[in-house]
């Protein structure tokens, strides 16, 4: 009856439900409701994922050289407070060290078993949270093992950085006390070919002490001796033209003799007479010129071959329109857009 007394007691006080985050005055009907237990096995799973994630690593410690997560954190549901996730000292890391180590206290242990009876949990997921001292102590043991095995890598990779270090100082004083070595510049070697018209090229222009043709867009007429320059070569004292032996610079004429290609048909292009010249000359093109600088010729032209030219499209063109419109006119009246106006101007909403 004492025990009735006290549950009725309880029953009339308002209690705080850490689950709910409500007060009430329900005593311990309250963790029966269908909402505390959904809350609660919410918070439960949720918490049991990350649990079991870090779990694995139990019979397995895993040590990381260098800080893990620095200052990461994880918030223990039946202790209510913050605990350190792994266990550092900033040069090497014992992952999930933290946790382990929490979970095997005596102070989480007791927080645990009063958070299940408080709220109701289920007995059978209560051992998932807690880490026996059997367990803790075969984790610790591990953990020294991989500590070892560490400590003996980081010995033989900083022994390496030594070695090397020591290797480039002893190279460094070697080559110090050697005599100063003058370093040539590798000359750069051209290959002479020969084109399909059988001329040597070579991008030096010169091959065994003859001038050759240096490469470009215009080709060589086949057969000839000569060579067009490039700008590199018509170049003398600042004027562009070709050398001759009495100093005198003139401008050298030059066109394409040949073009060559796939599916293409060679046209032979006439010698340009004397004063004459082409766009490859840097004459200007016919269609660029002014008005005025017609040739004295145009004037002279007869006036009446002008009216021998014909002005508009040609009888057949006419015949084949006129057939057009009768095809046209000959369709359906009443055919979709025979009445639409398509000279009509229309606006941009329409």
């Amino acid at each position: 009856m004492a025990d009735g007394n006290a549950e009725d007691g309880a029953k009339g006080q308002f209690l705080f439900c850490i689950i709910c985050r409500i007060n009430h005055d329900q005593g311990r009907k309250h963790i029966y409701s269908r909402k505390h237990r959904t809350l609660l096995s919410q918070i439960l799973i949720k918490f049991g994922k990350k649990v079991d994630e870090a779990r694995k690593f139990l019979k397995k410690p895993s040590v990381e050289d260098g800080e893990l997560e620095p200052g990461s954190r994880f918030w223990c549901h039946f202790c209510s407070e913050n605990v350190n996730k792994h266990v550092t000292d900033r040069e090497v890391t014992i992952k999930y060290g933290g946790l382990f180590e929490h979970f095997a206290s005596e102070n989480h242990s007791k927080n645990l078993h009063k958070y299940w009876w408080e709220n109701g949990a289920d007995k059978n997921l209560k051992e998932k949270f807690l880490i026996n001292k059997e367990k803790f102590n075969s984790y610790k043991e591990e953990v020294n093992k991989k500590l070892q095995e560490f400590e003996a890598a980081m010995e033989q990779k900083r022994l390496k950085a030594v070695s090397q270090i020591k290797h480039r100082e002893l190279l460094q004083a070697h080559t110090s006390q050697q005599p100063p070595e003058i370093q040539v510049t590798p000359e750069v070697v051209y290959k002479t070919v020969q084109n399909e018209q059988g001329i040597l090229q070579n991008p030096t222009g010169w091959h065994e002490g003859q001038r050759v043709w240096g490469g470009g867009i215009v080709k060589y007429r086949p057969g000839s001796n000569q060579w067009f320059p490039w700008n590199m070569d018509s170049i003398d004292k600042g004027s562009k033209g070709s050398p001759l032996s009495n100093g005198v610079v003139t401008k050298t004429r030059f066109q394409t003799a040949e073009a060559f290609g796939e599916n293409l048909t060679c046209i032979g292009i006439p010698e340009l007479k004397e004063g004459e010249g082409n766009i490859h000359t840097g004459a200007t093109p016919p269609w660029l010129r002014d008005d005025n600088d017609d040739d004295d010729d145009d004037d002279n032209k007869d006036s009446s071959t002008t009216s021998d030219v014909v002005i508009g499209p040609s009888y057949d063109a006419f015949k084949k329109h006129v057939e057009k419109m009768k095809k046209i006119n000959h369709k359906n009246p009443q055919r979709v857009g025979a009445n639409f106006d398509r000279k009509r101007e229309t606006s941009d909403d329409w």
